[in-house]
């Protein structure tokens, strides 16, 4: 299963990079980030090169950094009307790890579903 992070600036790039220190090198993983400047027009262009699947039987996970930003919105357009590809908005760390460890365990419904388990248990107040 294909896995894309999407994000504004280098975010996705970072956190790819931080989850390989936990996981080692990860293949089939594609980054992508809206920088300033960037037309929508050709960044729609760039993440549909990204994600690379959909079209043939490979499953894609999009990742993205919040709702309604223009990673997510391009997501959208582009998982739209596709079983083969889903969007969850909200990525961090803990979520990233989570896919990662489990994408060829799982089929793509039930690791959205792990994904959004999990990622309520990755958030909370530390105490000393």
């Amino acid at each position: 299963m294909r896995i894309v992070l999407a994000s504004h600036s280098g975010l996705a790039k970072a956190m790819l990079e931080a989850a390989e220190m936990f996981l080692g090198k990860q293949e089939n993983v594609g980054v992508i980030g809206l920088y300033p400047g960037d037309s929508p027009d050709d960044f729609e262009d760039e993440f549909r090169e990204v994600v690379k699947c959909g079209q043939e039987k490979e499953e894609c996970l999009i990742l993205c950094d919040i709702i309604s930003g223009t990673p997510f919105n391009i997501a959208s357009k582009i998982s739209y009307k596709n079983e083969r590809i889903k969007v969850i908005y909200g990525m961090n760390l803990p979520l990233i790890v989570e896919v990662l460890s489990n994408r060829e365990e799982m089929g793509l419904d039930e690791l959205c579903e792990d994904a959004m388990l999990k990622a309520a248990e990755s958030y909370g107040i530390g105490k000393y």
